[in-house]
């Protein structure tokens, strides 16, 4: 038989680095988006430069939301896990007069 083995301080560290990269992707979403508002581009260019940054910056920041949903889903599980933990030991604890004998 297996046991079943999490680390906690490891699942809550991993899900802290996903949100940080959640925070680095909504920046990074920002200042690219405010490049194609900038007036550094040909008047030829712009339009197509703004579409460009505008397209990039909706991506970077999906990118982002997705790591804030698996960062959310760490710390998910991790509560799961810690909720069975507790119930399990109390279940455990329950159980312990039962294998004593009373008189």
């Amino acid at each position: 038989m297996s046991d079943v083995v999490v680390q906690h301080a490891e699942v809550g560290a991993v899900a802290r680095a996903w949100d940080e990269q959640q925070v680095r992707l909504t920046a990074a979403a920002h200042q690219v988006g405010a490049v194609g508002e900038s007036t550094g581009f040909t008047p030829r260019v712009a339009p197509l430069a703004g579409v460009f940054c505008a397209r990039w910056s909706e991506h970077v920041a999906d990118l982002g939301r997705a790591a804030e949903v698996r960062a959310d889903g760490l710390r998910d599980s991790l509560r799961d896990f810690l909720d069975s933990d507790a119930s399990s030991a109390l279940g455990a604890v329950r159980l312990l007069g039962l294998t004593e004998e009373h008189r």
